[in-house]
């Protein structure tokens, strides 16, 4: 799963090489803007291979093999909006404590991503569509 994160790096570096800001790049591939940053220093420190490189500087995991199945299980059936609340949720099931970075660090090893949710209106208003296919 490495490789789809390798590309999203090297895609980071290329579209500020043609003007796109941080900020711009934070929208387009849901990252924050430290991450984008991190990709740039790792492209400006060691060039293409230093995209390409894994970079885990966490400790081991304080969930044990089983309680990881345990959680990836609850995580396919329940819709977390902020890693907060899984936080939270392994505090009281497996009574482990976890900081936020340390939670993504986990969710990420355990092939979970975080994908923005688009924001659509319910109920299209028909006086407004009208007036914008006549215009």
């Amino acid at each position: 799963n490495h490789g789809h994160r390798f590309v999203n790096r090297i895609r980071v570096v290329l579209a500020i090489a043609r003007g796109y800001t941080v900020s711009e790049l934070a929208l387009i591939f849901m990252l924050d803007g430290d991450t984008i940053r991190r990709y740039i220093r790792l492209y400006k420190e060691s060039g293409i291979n230093g995209l390409l490189e894994i970079h885990y500087n966490g400790r081991p995991s304080y969930l044990t093999d089983e309680q990881k199945e345990k959680l990836k299980e609850h995580l396919c059936q329940t819709i977390y909006l902020e890693v907060k609340s899984i936080v939270e949720y392994v505090n009281a099931v497996f009574k482990v404590k976890y900081s936020i970075p340390g939670m993504t660090k986990l969710l990420h090893e355990l092939n979970f991503v975080y994908k923005k949710p688009n924001i659509h209106p319910s109920e299209a208003d028909a006086e407004v569509q009208r007036k914008w296919v006549l215009n």
